[in-house]
């Protein structure tokens, strides 16, 4: 591969370096998701870092061309590594700024058990289950819920296929 290619791809190798090593870390090594996110960082950094100055090492000509493209190659890693951190992130802080908007609309103060009530099983399946029906993607139909939406359930087999690479069964709820 050419210098100039292997410096282009740097920071997108890094970034699957980083997401095929965080998820090994979490399935095989069984760190914890903290862990196994700063471990998959680290090594796409280094990746990316390899791959910036193996496509350097024929054409250097000078050293301000290599600090250049060095930088230019980890802060382009850095953004994405944010991204893919984001991803993971998504789903646990989204759950705790829900938790923080029902204790402020109780009035700022609420007990472990009214919590546990609005966040119990049964309860987040009636809310996502009434999103669901309010969006025309599912409908009651003899007693049973009918799918209306492929489109909708391509997308959760896709979002559920990821989760499944990413997270560990036991992060997972099962």
């Amino acid at each position: 591969m050419p210098g100039e290619s292997m410096i282009a791809i740097a920071p997108i190798v890094g970034l699957v370096f980083n997401a095929l090593v965080q998820i090994t870390a979490i399935h095989i090594l069984r760190s914890s998701i903290t862990l196994s996110i700063l471990i998959g960082a680290i090594c796409g950094l280094a990746g990316t870092s390899l791959l910036l100055l193996l496509g350097h090492r024929d054409n250097i000509s000078s050293y301000v061309e290599l600090v250049d493209t060095w930088c230019v190659g980890i802060l382009s890693y850095a953004a994405l590594a944010m991204g893919f951190w984001s991803f993971l992130n998504l789903n646990i802080t989204s759950l705790r700024i829900r938790v923080l908007r029902t204790i402020l609309s109780a009035g700022g103060k609420m007990s472990f058990a009214e919590l546990e009530k609005c966040y119990s099983p049964a309860e987040r399946i009636h809310r996502r289950i009434r999103r669901l029906q309010l969006g025309g993607q599912i409908e009651i139909e003899g007693g049973r819920w009918r799918l209306c939406s492929w489109q909708v359930l391509t997308i959760a087999r896709g979002i559920e296929l990821l989760r499944a690479l990413v997270f560990p069964a036991s992060d997972r709820g099962l």
